[in-house]
């Protein structure tokens, strides 16, 4: 007898399967309670712990520690095993410290794809439900003065039943400079609670209204951090860098000029009427950001877990506090760390800034790059200059109120903490996109470490620069590009998925400071800060594309084009040969036919909202269906 026919099918157990679908994608969409909003779409490898195929994504990794600030989700950066400041800020990272549960949308990680021009699940998912779609802040429709309901609630936040004091600029900045040594080495929780309450409300009010969360101890941690979350979480005080508008215009409000700085984001907001209502925004941002830090430092300390006179903080406290926090509470929270995290506030002696100005005044006249309150401090050591650039905040712009004495000047100095990571990265972007004469570009960075080491600091407060005339719309910057094909009716249209933004771009501008100094927000903005600097600091190349910049369109330069992957035209180059894409740009060979150097205007709509799938991330039961075909078969059923 021949041997014994085997069946043509067999059952497969559960080992086959595995086997069958290890490193398979496996797509999941799940609503998370700490998560408002649409539920968070994912993709995991399963089958297999190898971490070849574990640790498989559908999207490239971050290069350089430089870009880590373009999302909230963990992530390492490829730059790890060759740069030990990497290395040290991923220590950093490790220690002990206060998650905020909040993150942007899309997910930014995802937001380049594996293959040129394209995106990953996530992301494909959450654009139908993405930040930018949000409508923009009541009220905050200028740099300057806001709404009258704005206004009304900050004089209640300084009046006698409000909870706050109006403290002088120069004693604010202080605060922030030992907020940022308390930061690094928090020892509050070592502290008595009953200094550290004190020393809190020096510049905090005891509101009438003030809730105790713990009736034991009444100096406790847990009712300093409910006042805290009182006072950030009141309405129309504070901006609300939930909307992504805010995320990029940080940089704007602390460093932007009253002339030649103007952005359209497709938002409302306009430019401020005045230096002193620009100064009166600054001040506010700063109080912001010092409110924020104060509750930072204090949820940083509980999370360790340590008791504090016997009294602990209690998960159940924990909980109150993820229920009390609004979105904007937390994005004030993450506006905290990345000031903590990167800026650096210095006190300079009056007599070395006019030192510094009388040795350099026959320099000062060619120079026209900084703004009214800033300049660009000396380079004594490093790459570049870049990572040099300091903004210089006069005492002369502090809110004196009432009959206080006058006292002698005071300047301090806003820094980058990582300057040099941030140039870095800057470099790496531009080799990545084959720029043009990048080793000329390298070298210019050097030539400018020495001549701007002569630069002048500016003791000008804003307040004593006369305004200049404004001119006409006709000849203003928002006449050479119309981003919202919307002839300048902004407040009518649809939001697109992705803010589309144009700039004007000067030497050591504000959109240089953003990245420079490393203080942004998760989202698009970085992609924007990059190709701004990279420009800014590029004579040669912003002389020959222009200085008016459409950031979400493309322009050509030295017979390459360069493309926005926000504009259809990039996505659709980047899949052809001698392409380059990195951080939410394509550089490539082909060039528009007729084109000369300069920017690119392509008219872009958006899809008309009744041609539009309702939000796949929202329909979990069908998120398989991806074809006409498909969706045609569930419509039968």
């Amino acid at each position: 007898m021949g041997p014994k026919p085997v069946p043509a099918t067999a059952p497969l157990g559960d080992d086959d399967i595995e086997k069958l679908f290890s490193g398979a994608p496996h797509y999941i969409v799940r609503a998370q309670s700490y998560f408002p909003g649409a539920p968070h779409p994912s993709v995991a490898f399963l089958y297999d712990e190898d971490l070849c195929i574990r640790d498989l994504t559908d999207h490239v990794q971050v290069e350089a520690a430089a870009w880590s600030g373009v999302t909230l989700w963990p992530h390492l950066t490829r730059d790890l095993n060759r740069n030990a400041e990497a290395r040290r800020d991923l220590e950093r990272s490790r220690k002990a410290h206060f998650h905020v549960r909040c993150r942007e949308r899309p997910n930014m990680l995802s937001m380049q794809g594996l293959e040129k021009g394209t995106i990953g699940y996530q992301a494909a998912l959450e654009l139908s439900v993405s930040d930018s779609l949000e409508e923009e802040q009541f009220g905050f429709e200028s740099i300057g003065t806001k709404a009258r309901a704005v206004v009304d609630a900050r004089e209640r936040m300084l009046s006698e039943g409000g909870w706050l004091h109006r403290i002088p600029l120069t004693e604010l900045l202080d605060r922030l400079r030992s907020n940022a040594k308390l930061y690094r080495n928090n020892t509050i929780r070592e502290r008595p609670c009953a200094d550290s309450y004190a020393d809190l409300f020096t510049f905090l009010r005891k509101h009438p209204k003030m809730v105790l969360v713990d009736k034991k101890v009444p100096h406790s941690m847990s009712n300093q951090i409910s006042a805290l979350l009182k006072c950030l979480g009141s309405p129309n005080v504070w901006i609300d860098l939930s909307h992504v508008e805010w995320r990029i215009r940080l940089g704007q409000i602390l460093w932007g000029n009253p002339h030649g700085d103007e952005l359209d984001d497709e938002s409302c907001i306009t430019d401020a009427g005045s230096p002193t209502e620009r100064a009166e925004e600054k001040y506010w941002l700063l109080l912001q950001i010092l409110i924020s830090s104060e509750l930072l430092i204090r949820l940083d300390a509980i999370t360790d877990g340590e008791e504090m006179e016997g009294a602990s903080f209690r998960s159940i406290d924990v909980v109150s506090f993820e229920r009390a926090a609004t979105s904007a509470v937390k994005w004030s929270l993450l506006l905290a760390r990345s000031w903590m995290d990167n800026i650096e506030i210095v006190v300079e002696e009056p007599e070395l800034i006019f030192s510094k100005r009388s040795k350099t005044r026959r320099g000062s006249t060619g120079s026209g790059t900084g703004s009214g309150n800033d300049s660009c401090a000396s380079v004594s050591s490093g790459r570049s200059w870049l990572a040099s650039i300091a903004s210089t905040i006069s005492h002369s712009e502090t809110h004196n109120r009432g009959s206080r004495p006058p006292s002698p000047p005071h300047f301090y100095t806003i820094r980058g903490r990582h300057g040099q990571r941030q140039v870095d990265g800057l470099i790496h972007f531009a080799r990545k996109l084959m720029w043009p004469g990048i080793d000329a570009y390298e070298r210019r960075i050097y030539d400018n470490a020495r001549s701007m080491a002569n630069a002048p600091v500016a003791l000008q407060s804003p307040l004593s620069v006369p305004l200049q005339r404004q001119d006409s719309k006709q000849d203003s910057y928002f006449g050479a590009w119309d981003i919202t094909c919307q002839r300048g009716h902004h407040k009518e249209r649809g939001r697109a998925q992705r803010r589309r933004m144009a700039a004007a771009l000067h030497s050591s501008g504000w959109l240089s400071k953003s990245y420079v100094f490393g203080l942004m927000m998760p989202g698009d903005a970085l992609s924007h800060f990059l190709m701004a600097t990279l420009l800014e600091n590029d004579s040669e190349a912003l002389l020959r594309v222009g200085s008016f910049a459409n950031l979400s369109s493309g322009f050509v330069y030295s017979e390459k084009s360069f493309w926005s992957t926000s504009c259809i035209v990039g996505r659709v180059l980047a899949a052809g040969n001698g392409s380059a894409e990195c951080m939410g740009w394509v550089s490539t060979d082909i060039t528009p036919q007729g084109a000369l150097e300069g920017w690119i205007h392509v008219a872009v709509q958006e899809v008309p909202s009744k041609y539009r799938l309702r939000m796949r991330v929202l329909r979990k039961p069908r998120l398989a269906v991806m074809t006409d075909l498909g969706k045609q078969a569930m419509q039968r059923r």
